[in-house]
C-alpha cells in the first residue's frame, strides 16, 4: 500500500513537472507567434528588422525559421497569423541570400543565446510588472544567479510606446540599492540603473524589444 502511494505521488509529481515544462514552452511559442504577427502585414525595410529580436523569445532548443530570415510577409488569407505556402503543408526550397539584411541581427541574437546560459533553459522566467499594456517585460537567469538577462517587446507594431518596469531585483539575486548596469545584446548600449523602477522607450520603426544583459557594478 505504501510502495503504491509513493509510486503514486512520484507520478504526480513528473506529470506536473511535465505540464509546468509544456507551460512554459507554449509561453515561449505564443510570444514568439504574437511578435511575428507584423511580418504577415508588411514586409520589413532594414530599419524594421529588428523583429528578428524576437527570436530569443523562442523556448531553448528551438531554430530560426526560414520564412522569418527572409521576412515572408504574405498571409493564408487577410488577417491571418498563417504563411501562404506555409512549410506546414509543403516541402520548400529557400533562397537563403535573400536574408542578408538580417544577417547581422540574427547573429547578434544567436550570439546572445550561445553565450548566456540563461538563455539556455527554460527554467527561472519571471514576469516583471509593466504599466503600459503593450509592452512585455520577463528575465531570464542562470541557477547561481550570475548570468541575467531581462527582455522587453513592444507588441504594437504601429506606434512607439514607453513604460516603467517595476523589476524584481530580489528574485534576480540583485540589490534595490546598489547600480548595475544594463547591456543591450543587440547594440552594446549600456545603463546604469538603480532600484527596480527603470524606464524603457520602444519604437518599432527602429527595434521592437530590448535584450539587456543586468550585470553587477565591481
Amino acid at each position: 500500500m505504501r510502495q503504491h502511494q509513493r509510486e503514486r505521488s512520484e507520478a504526480e509529481a513528473d506529470h506536473d513537472r511535465r505540464q509546468d515544462e509544456g507551460l512554459r514552452n507554449r509561453i515561449g511559442v505564443g510570444l514568439l507567434e504574437r511578435c511575428c504577427t507584423y511580418w504577415h502585414h508588411r514586409r520589413p525595410s532594414a530599419g524594421e528588422a529588428a523583429r528578428s529580436e524576437d527570436e530569443e523569445i523562442r523556448p531553448a532548443g528551438e531554430q530560426t525559421k526560414a520564412d522569418n530570415e527572409l521576412g515572408e510577409a504574405t498571409p493564408r488569407e487577410p488577417g491571418s497569423e498563417e504563411y501562404l505556402d506555409s512549410e506546414k503543408y509543403e516541402q520548400r526550397t529557400w533562397d537563403l541570400s535573400g536574408g542578408a539584411r538580417l544577417r547581422g541581427l540574427i547573429q547578434r541574437v544567436n550570439g546572445a543565446r550561445r553565450d548566456h546560459p540563461a538563455l539556455q533553459s527554460n527554467e527561472r522566467l519571471i514576469f516583471h510588472d509593466v504599466d503600459n499594456p503593450n509592452l512585455l517585460a520577463w528575465s531570464k537567469n542562470s541557477e547561481d544567479q550570475r548570468d541575467i538577462l531581462l527582455m522587453v517587446v513592444n507588441f504594437d507594431y504601429h506606434a512607439v510606446h514607453s513604460a516603467t518596469i517595476e523589476i524584481d531585483l530580489g528574485a534576480l539575486g540583485l540589490a534595490d540599492n546598489e547600480p548595475y548596469e544594463a547591456v543591450d545584446l543587440l547594440d552594446d548600449q549600456t545603463y546604469v540603473w538603480l532600484g527596480p523602477r527603470q524606464w524603457v522607450e520602444l519604437d518599432p520603426a527602429v527595434r521592437s524589444a530590448h535584450v539587456l544583459w543586468l550585470r553587477r557594478l565591481p
